[in-house]
């Protein structure tokens, strides 16, 4: 027997003793699940982007669908591009989950059919129109295998501090979920809330709405409100808060990113800092997080970004940053350091 042999051997058996000496369960591709937000270079080819993904070990991708969008006039559903039905073309054969958001708030936009604009959001009429929306959405995605399904995006953006409105989208989610539940019982439903509203200001609000969630859905971007970058340092502790508040219930990050632009206070190191960063976090709190997604494969295109700023209302410089250097890669298909960080940390987890 070699000494490599007995040495490669004994290091695994130490690694072990450790993982049950303090309860860990390290995260792996057979108990939790990697998902990545697919963007294509600067050569638009989607199919390159997701075989790029998948190579890694991708299982999941998302799919946001406004529901503005897709009922363009009261009970019509006419979409200008039926991306449910692309979807539920695409993705089977490639055996790749999606996770899926039906909603009308999309961080701090309302997306309502515009003879709904006015009603508040518990109106029956509403509540009653949404179901028919998840109907119709279903019927277009006959073969696509869900991870979740999320009811709305960031709505702690658009309810803020206004106790009625988060009472109205209470009660709006709770027929919800029970109708999904009654109908459609194999998913697992959440709705999306940023970590600033999980476990700040909207705390106690997010809390009374999840008692209906099967997950807990969070968006988690450790920036400063000026959208400077926070130290990788700080992870794991805002993560934990997140789960003390909700032990019995799992946690899905549903969108992670650190920008690498200077102008954030941000580099290439840093960001992949926070990708080595994450997956520690992830290691301890394996049995909990069950799905991370990280946004996105590939930094936006440049002409593009102004579009975000006018969308979300927000003209500033450091935002256009943050949203432009989220990415992996850069625009022209070259590997940052992140992405190079992403391989390694899989490839030791056996994705």
């Amino acid at each position: 027997m070699s000494w490599f042999y007995i040495k490669k051997n004994l290091t695994i058996f130490i690694a072990l003793v450790l993982m049950l000496q303090t309860g860990q369960a390290q995260a792996t591709a057979s108990n939790n699940l990697l998902s990545i937000d697919i963007t294509a270079a600067a050569n638009s080819d989607y199919d390159s982007a997701f075989k790029l993904a998948q190579g890694l070990g991708m299982q999941v991708t998302s799919l946001s669908i406004t529901w503005d969008e897709f009922e363009t006039s009261a009970n019509r559903f006419n979409p200008d591009e039926n991306y449910l039905k692309t979807a539920n073309d695409y993705y089977p054969e490639k055996n790749t989950q999606i996770s899926l958001m039906l909603g009308f708030i999309d961080t701090n936009n309302l997306r309502l059919p515009r003879d709904l604009l006015q009603k508040d959001l518990d109106d029956p009429e509403l509540i009653n129109r949404f179901k028919a929306f998840i109907d119709y959405a279903f019927e277009q995605i006959p073969d696509l295998e869900l991870s979740s399904l999320a009811i709305n995006n960031e709505i702690d953006a658009y309810l803020g501090t206004n106790d009625q409105l988060w009472q109205d989208y209470q009660t709006f989610y709770k027929e919800i979920t029970d109708y999904i539940h009654n109908n459609y019982p194999s998913i697992k439903i959440g709705t999306k809330i940023t970590y600033d509203g999980l476990a700040g200001f909207a705390r106690a609000q997010a809390k009374l709405v999840n008692s209906y969630s099967d997950i807990i859905m969070m968006t988690y971007y450790p920036i400063k409100p000026d959208f400077t970058v926070r130290e990788p340092v700080d992870i794991e502790a805002d993560i934990r808060d997140v789960l003390e508040l909700y032990p019995n219930k799992n946690l899905y990050i549903m969108e992670t990113g650190y920008p690498s632009s200077k102008l954030l206070a941000s580099s290439q190191k840093k960001q992949a800092e926070f990708i080595k960063a994450i997956f520690q976090v992830w290691d301890l709190y394996a049995e909990q997080i069950k799905l991370i997604d990280f946004l996105w494969l590939h930094d936006l295109p440049p002409d593009a970004l102004a579009a975000y700023g006018e969308y979300y209302n927000v003209d500033s410089k450091r935002f256009i940053a943050f949203i432009g250097s989220l990415g992996l890669r850069s625009y022209d298909g070259k590997d940052k350091l992140a992405f190079k960080a992403l391989l390694q940390e899989l490839k030791a987890r056996g994705w």
